[in-house]
């Protein structure tokens, strides 16, 4: 039995604020985690979990991560931004990827990222990229062949084909890597490698580390270089299934440590650093995804159908991967069901269950999808025009914080006509309703208004999801940035989007269309045909008098 992190009458709660379905994530189970895994490697001094970004790329879970010594694993240029806009630089970042576009290793080379290089060819390529070669340096080894450990302690057999793999190099490639980079002026350098993914045995993570610590012993005695660091990557996995065994982290810990002491140690190389790269351990079975049941069908199965889809939780449409569902409120009530939970995509395999037994579902019954905390919202996608869901974080004293505020369609726009005292107008405030009224009366959606309070105020009253504002330059971005933080403030669940105007409307201002419809320019190309006429009705006077 799997147990939520939440209550129902904390759901509904929430749910009351911020609707189905939407993505919560347990900020004292994660914290937790993260410290356990701490401790497992405390007796490597130099030791560092570089967080997978890919498992769950949200800016507030990666700043909690960062708050308990975690970094970053980066493989694109997206994920080097967003690690960056967190705080979060240097060799606190492990930047690896494959098929690698020059510019993401030019960005990773000015955040100071350490690199991991996944080819040989990439050892060239990645000097004409950046000018140089740095001084610490990553690569990665992949064995072939099929990597297996047997029958482990806890039952499983561990089982994955690297050889058939995309990533990394050949033992030989490997150290003709090192001597090349060695040549070119690297001084550190890394191994890393990764052989079986959402691995459920203690034994992994010390036969990975036996391996790469065998591989490291050699390539140093073969190279002469020295070897810093040695990456261990992710592999551990967690439980999916009620009835499957968690990863103990303190024993894997333990058996990567005495590896460590029967191959490093004797070799000399007992300075070494040991990374890791775990994504859905740390952060996967501290999420749910919510949903509500609001359909039931009765055809050939017995159907469920929810708020929520695969463009939410993609995994069991894609790979037909087990994720644990509890029925709120029925915890204690028989499975006597059968059901299939189905999401709305135009795709048969959009279920979230397949001939499930659960507790009897009632429309309007609250679902949690458990163990969504990693490669949940981070796979979504858009497919029938789908938007994506919030995301909320259960903070460690109960409340709830919105981290990413869930995408909605503009299906209404207002033009809001603001008091301003500060400027002297040439319009009044009825004038200047009535022109924005008349410009935007044949756009679809669209409408005017005017307000004279503050515009949160306005944005609270209306339900107003997005505020769009122009810019003409740097001096305005200043501006309208205060204002918007001021916004956000007072009004979080609204999101200020800027658009930048073109080159050549950039001079473009009401004082400058003032001033040139006044000297007889023809302001056609600047203002909407009812402000023309306006000022026409206003200036034109003026303006024949000025051309005199």
């Amino acid at each position: 039995m799997k147990t939520p992190f939440v209550t129902k009458d904390q759901l509904e709660a929430i749910a009351a604020q911020y609707p189905t379905p939407f993505h919560i994530y347990d900020e004292q189970g994660i914290r937790e985690n993260a410290r356990r895994l701490r401790k497992a490697f405390a007796w490597n001094p130099g030791y560092r979990e570089y967080f997978a970004v890919k498992a769950a790329p949200t800016p507030a879970l990666l700043k909690l991560l960062h708050e308990e010594g975690c970094g970053c694993d980066c493989s694109s240029m997206t994920e080097l931004m967003i690690s960056e806009r967190c705080g979060i630089t240097g060799e606190n970042i492990m930047f690896s990827s494959n098929d690698t576009p020059a510019e993401e290793f030019q960005m990773a080379d000015r955040l100071g990222a350490i690199i991991n290089l996944d080819d040989l060819t990439l050892v060239d390529y990645l000097e004409r990229s950046i000018g140089h070669v740095p001084e610490k340096i990553c690569c990665r080894y992949n064995p072939g062949g099929v990597f297996t450990l047997g029958e482990t302690r806890e039952g499983f057999q561990v089982m994955d084909n690297p050889g058939d793999a995309k990533y990394g190099m050949t033992r030989a490639q490997i150290a003709e890597a090192f001597t090349r980079l060695s040549a070119m002026g690297a001084k550190e350098f890394g191994i890393h490698a990764f052989l079986a993914s959402n691995t459920l045995s203690n034994d992994y993570y010390p036969a990975l580390a036996r391996i790469l610590f065998q591989l490291a012993a050699e390539l140093k005695a073969e190279t002469g270089v020295h070897i810093t660091f040695i990456n261990l990557s992710g592999g551990v996995g967690i439980p999916y299934r009620p009835e499957q065994p968690a990863n103990d982290i303190a024993v894997i810990g333990e058996g990567v440590r005495r590896a460590y002491e029967e191959v490093l140690v004797p070799a000399g190389m007992g300075d070494v650093a040991l990374y890791t790269e775990l994504g859905r351990f740390m952060t996967g079975p501290y999420g749910h995804l919510v949903t509500r049941a609001i359909h039931e069908k009765h055809i050939y199965k017995e159907y469920i159908g929810v708020d929520a889809c695969a463009c939410n939780l993609m995994r069991p449409a894609m790979y037909g991967s087990y994720h644990h569902i509890t029925v709120m409120g029925k915890e204690d009530q028989p499975c006597d069901h059968k059901y299939d939970i189905a999401g709305s995509l135009c795709e048969n395999n959009d279920k979230f269950a397949v001939d499930r037994m659960l507790p009897k579902i009632d429309m309007g019954d609250l679902l949690v999808i458990h163990d969504t905390g990693a490669h949940g919202f981070s796979m979504g996608y858009n497919y029938n025009g789908k938007l994506r869901s919030a995301e909320l974080l259960l903070k460690e004293d109960g409340s709830v914080e919105l981290i990413r505020r869930a995408a909605r369609l503009f299906d209404r726009v207002i033009a809001l006509v603001m008091v301003n005292d500060q400027k002297q107008a040439l319009f009044s405030l009825e004038e200047r309703f009535s022109l924005v009224k008349e410009s935007v009366a044949g756009i679809p959606g669209a409408e005017a208004d005017f307000f004279g309070g503050m515009p949160y105020d306005y944005i609270r009253d209306h339900g107003v999801d997005a505020i769009v504002k122009g810019l003409r330059n740097a001096q305005d971005f200043t501006y309208e940035c205060e204002i918007a933080r001021f916004n956000q403030l007072h009004a979080p669940q609204a999101e200020t989007l800027f658009l930048y105007a073109e080159p050549r409307w950039d001079h473009v201002s009401s004082s400058r269309v003032k001033e040139a419809f006044l000297a007889g320019e023809d302001v056609s190309a600047w203002v909407a045909p009812p402000v023309r006429k306006a000022l026409e009705k206003k200036l034109g006077a003026q303006r024949h008098t000025h051309r005199q």
